[in-house]
């Protein structure tokens, strides 16, 4: 795009190992980008391992994401960055994160995590506010029942985006937020280069 920015569309989060490669070679394609947009406006639930993957390029090794805490256990789980990653990491790049009203689960998790860690802008629309995982529960040969079972906390904030939904940093229709994005990091791109 023009001033040098990138642009990357992220519309699933699939298992590491379809994912794993696509990340490698995206990131190695837009290893020498001025800044960042990441395209989060799809529904785009799924793994949490490769959501702990792609944040891994984009935050600090080894940062700790979030606690996962579980109905009717003691137990929790800690989500990591990765220590090292295929292909190219943007610690110092500027990026913006696109999010919608369908920006969902595993997404929202993406742009929580980069809000959070003051890692990326966010521009678009709230998003739609699922982050607690679920177990399905088959009631009938006709139904089944979703019951949330697991929560994630985040360390800089000591909550998480459930029925709330990410907020963006600038708020606007998620067809205008392409634009939007694009004229935020213009102006960063054309500043820092001057």
């Amino acid at each position: 795009m023009e001033n040098n920015i990138g642009y990357l569309k992220i519309t699933k989060f699939t298992s590491p190992e379809m994912a794993g490669p696509v990340m490698m070679a995206s990131s190695i394609f837009l290893k020498h980008v001025d800044g960042l947009i990441l395209d989060l406006r799809s529904r785009g639930g799924g793994n949490s391992y490769t959501l702990e993957l792609l944040l891994s390029y984009f935050l600090s090794p080894k940062t700790l994401l979030c606690t996962w805490h579980f109905r009717g256990s003691q137990a929790i789980e800690q989500s990591w960055t990765l220590p090292n990653v295929e292909g190219h990491r943007f610690v110092e790049v500027p990026i913006i994160v696109l999010t919608s009203k369908q920006t969902f689960s595993a997404s929202e998790a993406f742009c929580y995590a980069m809000k959070v860690h003051k890692r990326a802008t966010v521009v678009g629309e709230t998003t739609a506010g699922g982050a607690h995982t679920y177990r399905e529960m088959k009631v009938s040969d006709h139904y089944i029942m979703t019951v949330p079972y697991g929560r994630p906390v985040f360390t800089t904030t000591n909550t998480n985006w459930e029925a709330v939904g990410v907020i963006p940093d600038y708020e606007v229709k998620a067809e205008n937020a392409l634009k939007k994005a694009q004229e935020l990091l213009g102006e960063r791109v054309n500043k820092r280069n001057k």
